[in-house]
């Protein structure tokens, strides 16, 4: 659309000239992200106002401006008020990409813990048998060769759209979208329907003034994912007491369990350090991760799969035996240690971990552990009570602290343990790692905690590269004759 067409929806005064025949080909959020052929939606942001980040905006050659009819803005470019802003603005974004969702579809995957790995492990299905898929969330957008970093797990649909037109423009059919209780809760992807909805489980997390007030907000905000996105078959654990009260009122409702009876139930035969040998009581087949939480989230994607392609689950059970995912219990073993990188990042899931470690460490687990920055403070006590009730070591360590002061966040964290003999803090990431690699012996198993994929760390407002992977090969590299 030109930007003289814009303004008209818009109904505001139309830029004469030149400027009025500007194409406008997106809507960006980000002041970054903008250029003379966006329109650049400027809202007030956790940590900037809206009248703040325009100049950048326009200094990047964005000509249109838009934003809430309150909003005080004083530049030159042209000025798209609307106290509807925000469905303007989805409006817009839609016209531009009015193709793209026609024929597309999605899956949908929630839940506290769980989501990457069911999402992509039910990809991983999808493309084995021949169905052109993608992945979004946590890990970014993936479809075959194409991949793009994302900020949030579930970023706004202005994010969103252009990346589904490439993946569309490439073949993409389906895409797994994973969806965050914020993204929910703020409505970032209101608009988008699908057939499917996978819930992978919920407990207490992101329980804070700036996230969710309590538990109640935190269960509604996820379940909108069965309530407002068209979802007519939904897929969750039979062993979540809430499941059935998530998945409420969709039409076809299907569960799995790793013990009871189920829609799917998947037993597990034996488990080692690699890989689990699971039945279904009549086959068996082998998973190449490690839990027996892994093999929920397989059941899961395995039963989803099974009614997308109308295929038995036990056929599409040889599709997993080459599954891999980055940054999730990946592990080493030199010189008689074991080392492993995960994104376990609260105090469930770290314990959720160590009690399936456990039984295949033979002498101490050492954990190197840090607590995100600008999320609920209640974790940081959380996570103090399993480290100290679960591991022989802990050495702590700096994780994303995003605005906060990393020595702030890093001793109110080390406040809150109790046994502060088995303790030691490096605020340092890299520096630590090495000491923990450094702290361990032949028989004992080093645990890093709540980077797992990441390339990054989130310092003070800046990011910061940051390869856990590469630490330990190179540790080993130097150490190891």
């Amino acid at each position: 659309m030109k930007l003289r067409e814009v303004s008209r929806l818009f109904a505001c005064p139309a830029p004469e000239g030149e400027e009025g025949e500007i194409e406008i080909t997106k809507i960006v959020t980000s002041s970054a992200d903008a250029d003379r052929n966006s329109v650049f939606y400027a809202k007030d942001g956790k940590h900037h106002l809206a009248k703040d980040t325009v100049k950048d905006a326009i200094a990047n050659g964005c000509r249109a401006i838009l934003t809430n009819s309150s909003t005080v803005l004083d530049c030159d470019t042209c000025m798209l008020r609307s106290n509807r802003a925000e469905k303007m603005a989805f409006a817009l974004e839609k016209h531009l990409y009015s193709d793209i969702l026609s024929d597309m579809h999605f899956v949908f995957v929630t839940g506290t813990k769980g989501k990457t790995t069911t999402a992509q492990l039910l990809a991983h299905i999808l493309k084995k048998q021949g169905i052109p898929t993608a992945t979004c969330g946590t890990l970014g957008f993936d479809f075959q060769e194409f991949h793009h970093d994302l900020k949030n797990t579930t970023p706004d649909i202005f994010t969103l759209l252009p990346l589904f037109a490439k993946g569309k423009e490439m073949g993409m059919l389906y895409c797994v979208l994973e969806l965050s209780s914020q993204a929910l809760k703020e409505g970032r992807v209101d608009g988008l329907r699908g057939d499917y909805g996978i819930f992978t489980g919920i407990s207490a997390d992101h329980i804070d003034s700036c996230e969710h007030k309590n538990f109640s907000t935190y269960r509604e905000a996820k379940r909108r994912l069965f309530t407002d996105f068209g979802v007519t078959s939904a897929f969750s654990p039979r062993a979540v007491s809430l499941a059935p009260l998530m998945t409420y009122g969709v039409e076809k409702q299907f569960f799995i369990d790793t013990k009871a009876p189920s829609d799917l139930t998947l037993n597990v035969i034996k488990m080692s350090k690699s890989d689990i040998l699971y039945s279904d009581g009549e086959r068996t087949d082998i998973l190449p991760l490690f839990g027996e939480y892994n093999l929920q989230n397989a059941s899961l994607a395995l039963l989803c799969a099974s009614k997308i392609l109308q295929s038995p689950p036990h056929h599409l059970f040889p599709c997993l035996r080459d599954f891999c995912i980055a940054g999730r219990g990946e592990r080493w073993t030199v010189s008689g240690r074991e080392v492993m990188i995960d994104y376990a990042h609260n105090a469930d899931s770290i314990e959720v971990l160590a009690r399936e470690v456990r039984p295949f460490c033979e002498r101490r687990m050492i954990a190197l552990c840090g607590v995100v920055g600008d999320k609920a403070r209640s974790r940081r006590r959380a996570m103090a009570t399993v480290l100290e009730t679960y591991f022989d070591v802990i050495v702590l360590t700096e994780d994303d602290t995003v605005y906060e002061k990393r020595e702030d966040v890093l001793l109110e964290f080390y406040s809150y343990f109790r046994d502060k003999s088995k303790v030691c803090l490096l605020i340092d990431r890299a520096r630590a790692i090495e000491l923990a690699l450094d702290t361990s012996r032949k028989g004992d198993t080093v645990l890093l905690l709540g980077k797992g994929h990441e390339h990054f760390l989130l310092r003070e407002g800046k990011s910061v590269p940051l390869c856990e992977r590469e630490i330990v090969e190179n540790y080993f590299l130097q150490n190891t004759e």
